[in-house]
């Protein structure tokens, strides 16, 4: 089983039968985090990937524990609040955060701000925009940051870098908005490497 975020279907979960085989022809053209064009058909049990073709292959993400950690959190975000529908401004947000990931002289303090830039901006695509200023109303530099990184693009705001201790205040926000409004604990806001670099 796959999962994808496609440009036209939104999140779609399929079967690659035999891309484990070394042999496969889909092997190689199906990894993680990287933009692959694919080739879909629907049966009675669901999706069926029969081709894909490696579009970009992300290295610089691959380089980087920071950044790859970055990537899951985005990945886990996606595949646990979104569904099966079409959503052109969450494709757009992931060009754009994996693009500002893969850049070669991203410091890993930047991979996580990238990855809450994007994290907020799913907040948003979620419908959950006004509880942002409810439930951080006594926090007005951490409102303030929020606010950013929902109204900024992604080189903007990595051009601001953050000390780790507004870092961890960002990541703990973002635990308890993504808890209250899903129901979600997305426990890597608080890892280490997250935090730390």
């Amino acid at each position: 089983m796959v999962t994808l975020y496609t440009e036209d279907f939104g999140l779609i979960r399929a079967t690659a039968q035999g891309v484990r085989k070394s042999a496969a022809k889909l092997r190689g053209h199906l990894e993680p985090f990287s933009r692959s064009s694919v080739s879909l058909v629907e049966g009675r049990a669901g999706y069926r990937l029969t081709g894909s073709t490696l579009c970009d292959y992300y290295p610089e993400i691959r380089c980087s524990l920071a950044r790859g950690a970055a990537a899951e959190g985005a990945a886990a975000l996606v595949a646990r609040t979104f569904f099966q529908e079409k959503d052109p401004i969450l494709w757009r947000a992931l060009e754009e955060f994996f693009s500002g990931l893969n850049h070669n002289e991203l410091s890993p303090s930047q991979s996580s701000q990238a990855l809450f830039w994007f994290s907020v901006r799913v907040l948003v695509l979620l419908g959950y925009r006004p509880s942002l200023d409810a439930l951080f109303s006594e926090t007005p530099r951490l409102r303030a940051t929020l606010l950013v990184y929902e109204n900024e693009n992604l080189e903007n705001v990595l051009k601001n870098g953050l000390p780790t201790a507004a870092l961890l205040a960002v990541a703990r926000a973002l635990l308890r908005v993504f808890q209250v409004h899903t129901g979600e604990l997305f426990n890597f806001f608080s890892a280490p490497i997250l935090l730390e670099g």
